[in-house]
């Protein structure tokens, strides 16, 4: 039950996102329309419909928005690489780890979270997409139209944090069968 889980979560192994992250901030969408958008450019604009079901970010079908809006309205959500994507509204908990080398920002339904370096980004990328915390966002939910989470909500939600060998040996893991899985997917398209 969830009332067993969460005695577990609360032992001193846990901690709260909020205390192992160096950064979170929600993006923000420029007006409708108009000249904040651009047909193609250098400065992507994510949503959620960027993030791919294996958490990776598809720039396919990418918005763009202009340098002044890059640098100004959305500088607080300038994107590096390694950061994690949540879906804070709509898809909350929709996940996407950004590996990429481009000019990125995200719209407002979507956190921007980056971990401090003594952590590993992706353990917590697969830790947030793991039931035990769609359990604790469900609990979080408001019944509205459309759900959302806002960023204090997400700072609270509690993480096992064991140490960085075993983070980054239970990432690589969660890494390598999704690898297979990829591959096994592509060999039945192929056959």
């Amino acid at each position: 039950s969830f009332e067993l889980l969460e005695k577990t979560l609360i032992s001193d192994k846990t901690q709260k996102l909020g205390e192992i992250i160096e950064y979170l901030a929600s993006g923000a969408t420029p007006k409708s329309g108009g000249e904040d958008y651009l047909e193609n450019g250098e400065h992507y604009f994510l949503r959620l419909v960027n993030f791919a079901d294996d958490m990776s970010v598809d720039l396919t079908d990418s918005y763009f928005i202009t340098a002044d809006i890059y640098n100004g309205m959305l500088k607080r959500v300038q994107l590096e690489n390694g950061d994690i994507l949540f879906g804070i509204a709509g898809s909350i908990g929709k996940m996407a780890i950004f590996e990429h080398n481009v000019k990125a920002v995200v719209n407002q339904a979507i956190a921007v979270i980056r971990v401090r370096h003594n952590v590993n980004s992706k353990f917590i990328a697969y830790y947030l997409n793991s039931i035990i915390v769609k359990k604790q966002i469900a609990r979080l939910q408001r019944p509205v139209a459309q759900p959302n989470l806002n960023t204090e909500e997400l700072k609270s939600l509690k993480i096992v944090l064991p140490e960085l060998d075993k983070q980054n040996n239970i990432a690589n893991h969660i890494e390598n069968i999704r690898e297979q899985a990829k591959s096994l997917k592509q060999q039945a398209i192929d056959d």
